[in-house]
């Protein structure tokens, strides 16, 4: 439960990055939603990975720092396409083009694909040292 805490956490201070790099975008209208949305992913997402590799799973870090954040970023995809999804079915479904809407939206999302990125990070980036080279 601690582990998960800190994840939380780490997740928290990412949700931060994330939207410091998303409004910029957004809100003066520079670009799409959902685009803004994938580029605020990748950049918070480096920031998540080096956070939980230091704070969340310093006792896993068997692994390579490159395969790590590889392993990382693929089990975020998993996150992120959860959290666009989500946007884009608010898009589409409801009147939710702008903000303040896209940014509820795109928390929803963002709380969605948590729980499955939390479960990916823990069985398949930060896997115990004795499970390296093994797939669990």
């Amino acid at each position: 439960m601690v582990r998960f805490t800190r994840f939380c956490l780490v997740g928290g201070a990412s949700l931060v990055v994330d939207y410091a790099v998303l409004v910029p975008l957004v809100h003066p209208g520079l670009l799409d939603a959902r685009w803004a949305a994938a580029i605020a992913y990748l950049v918070s997402s480096l920031f998540g990975y080096l956070l939980n590799r230091r704070l969340t799973f310093p006792d896993r870090r068997g692994t390579s720092l490159g395969r790590g954040l590889t392993a990382y970023v693929l089990v975020g995809l998993g996150g992120a396409a959860i959290r666009l999804a989500t946007l884009h079915l608010f898009m589409v479904k409801t009147s939710w083009h702008s903000p303040p809407e896209v940014y509820l939206a795109s928390g929803l999302g963002i709380l969605a694909g948590t729980l499955a990125s939390y479960l990916g990070v823990l069985r398949w980036v930060f896997t115990q040292p004795e499970q390296q080279g093994r797939t669990p």
